[in-house]
């Protein structure tokens, strides 16, 4: 389990999260499939993204897909809502600036997503305070 403190942090141009983490996440399963999801985030505080990419082996998993969550402290939920069902990821960047990086890791699943577990590493990217990017990388087990 990671424990973190943490605070908002804002001034006129950005919106970020400053974190310290006391622990880490178990490492994504070596044996897996890979999956790659990439985000457009649309709406920074209510967290709304679009997926532009979510493949998972070698199969595209969630054409039109959207994205919501919101935040606990430093830490961040966010559900990528797809035809086939929804994932739920969390994670919790530690830097302090426009480009941010943590470990993820699946929390659940529904539908086709059911039964999928795992996580790996995710950066974002936010070109002003509104808008950005979000590349989640790792492995899954079914």
């Amino acid at each position: 389990m990671r424990k973190r403190h943490g605070r908002r942090c804002a001034n006129r141009d950005r919106h970020t999260t400053q974190t310290t983490s006391q622990a880490t996440t178990a490492p994504a399963p070596a044996d897996g499939d890979a999956i790659l999801i990439e985000t457009r985030v649309r709406d920074v505080k209510h967290h709304k993204t679009d997926v532009v990419d979510f493949v998972v082996g070698e199969a595209r998993r969630c054409p039109a897909g959207t994205g919501t969550g919101g935040s606990d402290g430093p830490t961040i939920t966010s559900t990528f809502h797809c035809r086939g069902g929804t994932l739920t990821v969390r994670y919790a960047p530690t830097q302090y600036s426009l480009v941010q990086g943590a470990p993820w890791e699946i929390v659940s699943g529904t539908g086709s997503f059911k039964t999928l577990r795992g996580g790996g590493s995710m950066v974002a990217e936010f070109h002003d305070r509104d808008h950005g990017r979000e590349v989640f990388t790792g492995t899954v087990n079914k």
